[in-house]
């Protein structure tokens, strides 16, 4: 099968924070891409909601952490790749309207997780532990963020995969919410626990690997970028084969995102608003600008040759050069 075919037919959903646009025109706004109704639903959310012709809904609703005034728009159940260019014009209606972003704000991406049982989920957990410290990099999240909403795994949860090795969803969540009943936990909409870089609470909640990494943003090629990145198959036979690639410390604080390897596979699936977003690193970015290698080894304060080869290398794959 075509690899760029095997991303067709995959199912997410994702939410964007906003600030500078109330919910009535954030849902205005969602309308004059889709069409279709505007009705306020209310509730504690205060929910605006726009019915697509097809019945779909897309949500405005209020949240905390970004203020009661502004808005997160909730996407209804999506499709890849059909439904992405809706979701990038609404994305651009937003911003037109004067929807803005701050460092408020997140994307959350929602992956249907349906078709995963316990021990791949495992293999998941282990893949996303032993990658994110580059991946927190690479995405220069901020610390506020990594110490509240966007924590890392955490080792503990680690430790009990790989010691209790969980066959199927119950075994994997009473790891994760570390207690043997899990009823209760799991129908709490704002458990503690969701508030990692990977939240598997969402899988135990709704049915979906809820991916927190991403600080907002209302430019529609970086939102594409993000489901690529979380949708990307390559992802899924790496837990499907239980594959875990390792890396050492000193490459962690080297290497580029592109060179993890699900990242490097996009490049074959010819996703470059992927890979290119993805190029925002310090290396990278002086490079791009016309920086000498000597002139970023000297900014970033490493070697001239880890500057090289880093270079060479997303030069490889990439074939930028």
């Amino acid at each position: 099968m075509d690899e760029r075919a095997q991303l067709t037919g995959m199912h997410f959903g994702i939410e964007i924070e906003t600030v500078n646009l109330n919910r009535k025109d954030t849902a205005e706004a969602i309308q004059s891409v889709i069409g279709g109704t505007v009705e306020h639903e209310g509730g504690s959310y205060d929910k605006w909601r726009c019915t697509a012709p097809d019945g779909r809904q897309w949500k405005a609703v209020s949240d905390a952490s970004i203020g009661r005034s502004n808005a997160e728009v909730v996407s209804p159940i999506l499709t890849y790749p059909d439904d992405v260019p809706v979701l990038q014009n609404i994305v651009r209606a937003i911003r037109k309207a004067g929807g803005r972003v701050n460092s408020s704000c997140g994307i959350h991406v929602h992956v249907d997780a349906s078709t995963l049982d316990g021990r791949q989920l495992g293999n998941l957990a282990k893949i996303v532990y032993k990658q994110e410290p580059l991946i927190l990099h690479s995405l220069n999240i901020s610390q506020g963020r990594l110490e509240t909403y966007t924590r890392p795994t955490e080792e503990s949860f680690i430790n009990d995969v790989n010691k209790y090795r969980p066959k199927n969803l119950h075994q994997l969540s009473c790891l994760w919410y570390q207690q043997s009943n899990t009823d209760e936990a799991r129908l709490q909409h704002y458990h503690n626990s969701r508030y990692h870089g990977v939240n598997f609470h969402s899988l135990f909640y709704r049915g979906t690997v809820e991916f927190r990494w991403f600080e907002a943003t209302l430019h529609a090629g970086k939102v594409k970028s993000y489901i690529q990145y979380c949708l990307e198959r390559d992802l899924y036979q790496a837990i499907m084969r239980g594959c875990i690639r390792e890396h050492s410390d000193a490459e962690y604080h080297v290497i580029a995102l592109v060179n993890i390897p699900q990242v490097v596979n996009l490049l074959k699936l010819d996703l470059p608003e992927c890979h290119i977003h993805f190029l925002e690193n310090e290396v990278l970015n002086l490079h791009f600008q016309g920086y000498s290698e000597a002139e970023i080894a000297r900014e970033i304060g490493i070697a001239t040759r880890t500057v090289r080869d880093q270079i060479l290398k997303v030069s490889e794959y990439c074939r930028l050069d």
